[in-house]
C-alpha cells in the first residue's frame, strides 16, 4: 500500500472546501434575494471536503499529475453537494422500491 502524501491530501482538502463555498457563493451571484446561513457554508464545505479526500485517492491511484489532480478537485468540491444530494435520493429511492417489493407480497414461508 501506498504512503499518504498529508501535504497533498490537505492541499486537497482546502481546495475542495473552497469549491464548496464558491457554489454557495455563486448561489447567491445568481438569486441575490436567497440567504445562506454559515451553517449551509460549514455544510457545503463538510460535503466537498469528503468528495475531495474520495478524488484525492482516486487521481493518486491512477496517478494523475498534480495540476490536473488539484484542478479536478477543486472542480469536483463544487459539484459534490449536489452530486452528494442526487446519489443519495437515487440510492434511498431504489432502496424504498427494494423494500417495497419484497414486504408486499408472499415472504416464501408456507
Amino acid at each position: 500500500m501506498r504512503e499518504i502524501d498529508w501535504i497533498e491530501l490537505l492541499i486537497a482538502v482546502a481546495l475542495s472546501a473552497m469549491g464548496g463555498v464558491v457554489r454557495k457563493l455563486s448561489e447567491i451571484e445568481h438569486d441575490p434575494k436567497k440567504q445562506i446561513t454559515l451553517r449551509q457554508y460549514v455544510f457545503s464545505s463538510i460535503i466537498s471536503c469528503f468528495v475531495g479526500i474520495v478524488m484525492y485517492a482516486i487521481f493518486k491511484h491512477y496517478n494523475w499529475s498534480m495540476f490536473l489532480m488539484m484542478a479536478a478537485i477543486a472542480v469536483s468540491g463544487f459539484i459534490g453537494s449536489p452530486i452528494m444530494h442526487s446519489l443519495s435520493a437515487f440510492f434511498m429511492h431504489r432502496l424504498k422500491k427494494e423494500v417495497e417489493g419484497k414486504g408486499g407480497g408472499d415472504d416464501g414461508k408456507a
